[in-house]
């Protein structure tokens, strides 16, 4: 299996005029993917995902995280996930974070899989049209947790 790990990083002013993810953009990934322990602030998507984007992924676990201030004129304000079967996040914050579209903080989609959210911190987020916080959107057979959110 093949796995992806992002950890200990810093992405101040990242942007992206044409395409999805800010700071960082996975595309159609057949792997592990973790991303732990990044700062992300101030960075911009014209698409989805100011901070993170991730589409297509099989299991995405973001921990211990800091979004500021990140801006989408598509979708999450912060992060996107699209099409991942399962998502983690946890123990992270989003701060002032905003979507054109939906989802200020996080906007997830999935068609499959199970979604947890646990111990995550979101202020003063905006989502234009639905979601200020979290916009999730889930289809028959897909699954979501909310520990200690």
């Amino acid at each position: 299996m093949i796995s992806i790990t992002v950890s200990g990083n810093n992405f101040t002013e990242c942007s992206t005029t044409e395409n999805h993810g800010g700071a960082i953009w996975i595309e159609k990934y057949p792997a592990t993917q973790i991303l732990s322990n990044n700062q992300i602030k101030h960075c911009l998507s014209t698409k989805d995902g100011g901070g993170i984007a991730v589409s297509n992924g099989r299991s995405v676990t973001i921990t211990q995280s800091l979004f500021t201030s990140c801006m989408s004129e598509g979708f999450g304000g912060g992060l996107a996930v699209n099409k991942a079967e399962d998502v983690t996040l946890a123990d992270s914050q989003f701060h002032s974070c905003v979507s054109a579209e939906y989802g200020g903080a996080v906007h997830f989609a999935m068609s499959k899989g199970h979604f947890t959210i646990s111990r995550c911190f979101i202020k003063s987020c905006i989502g234009s049209k639905f979601g200020g916080g979290i916009f999730l959107k889930l289809k028959d057979g897909s699954e979501a947790s909310f520990p200690g959110i």
